[in-house]
């Protein structure tokens, strides 16, 4: 299945939005306002992970809280780490808004990766040690940053027919 977040209307709850490998609808799994806005959704460790954070109508965001989808038939998602952006921030007098651009969550480790807009450093977070490390710069006023998965199944769309 791939997920895809969709919504972004403050008026409306965001969803989001699984599809099968034909490329068929196959359901919304609704994502209740009260968690926050949606900003990223990913595989990790063979489960749905939600990243969503409340904020004020921007991008400025005071927490990062992860969510893991437990039950698909239920719905039911539960809290899996939070965070506040003076922490990933790395700065103790930082205000509790924090500017930043959600890149991945690792597929295997918990490990989310974001840019800092800002500085534009590439930074992971580490929920089991709370540790923040930036990786690199990752250049002036980049645009986006697109995460390449391999896909290791046979589908019948990518096979050469002879």
């Amino acid at each position: 299945m791939l997920h895809f977040m969709v919504g972004r209307d403050y008026e409306r709850e965001d969803q989001i939005v699984a599809v099968d490998r034909e490329g068929k609808k196959c359901r919304n799994i609704r994502w209740p306002k009260e968690r926050g806005d949606i900003f990223f959704v990913g595989q990790s460790q063979g489960h749905l992970h939600c990243i969503s954070a409340h904020t004020n109508g921007t991008i400025e965001m005071a927490e990062l809280s992860v969510w893991v989808l437990e039950d698909y038939d239920t719905e039911e998602w539960v809290l899996k780490h939070s965070v506040n952006f003076a922490h990933l921030s790395g700065k103790s007098d930082w205000p509790d808004v924090f500017n930043c651009y959600l890149v991945s969550i690792h597929p295997d480790c918990n490990l989310v990766f974001f840019v800092q807009n800002g500085s534009q450093k590439l930074v992971s977070y580490n929920m089991n040690n709370k540790e923040v490390r930036v990786l690199c710069t990752v250049g002036r006023d980049f645009e986006c940053i697109t995460q390449y998965v391999p896909y290791f199944s046979v589908s019948s769309v990518l096979a050469k027919k002879y």
